[in-house]
């Protein structure tokens, strides 16, 4: 016979969401990232947001992108606090700027 707690455990489990999982954004713009644990009722609602470049708020997740010299992705991660093995992750395609761009050969 199989325990029921186990099982009622798997069924209510915590899970972090990131909105929305991928965007592209030109250089140096801020864009804010909505975060939300599920389900909503006997889960912790905190989470910490981190990027890989650029600046992040950790309790608001508003990215400030990163000035590039080519495009760029970089990841946003969203981490629930109460268990910080929950983790939810977006991409970010940061444009270089035109005047940024290495010219074309042959122009």
């Amino acid at each position: 016979m199989i325990p029921l707690f186990p099982l009622l455990w798997l069924a209510f489990s915590c899970q972090v969401v990131i909105v929305p999982v991928q965007v592209t954004l030109p250089a140096q713009a801020q864009f804010q990232f909505r975060t939300k644990v599920q389900p909503l009722e006997g889960c912790d609602q905190a989470a910490t947001c981190s990027a890989t470049k650029g600046t992040i708020t950790a309790d608001t997740c508003i990215l400030v992108a990163p000035l590039v010299k080519v495009d760029t992705t970089i990841k946003v991660t969203a981490t629930m606090n109460a268990n910080h093995a929950e983790k939810a992750v977006a991409n970010v395609l940061v444009q270089a700027p035109s005047w940024h761009k290495a010219p074309k050969k042959g122009k």
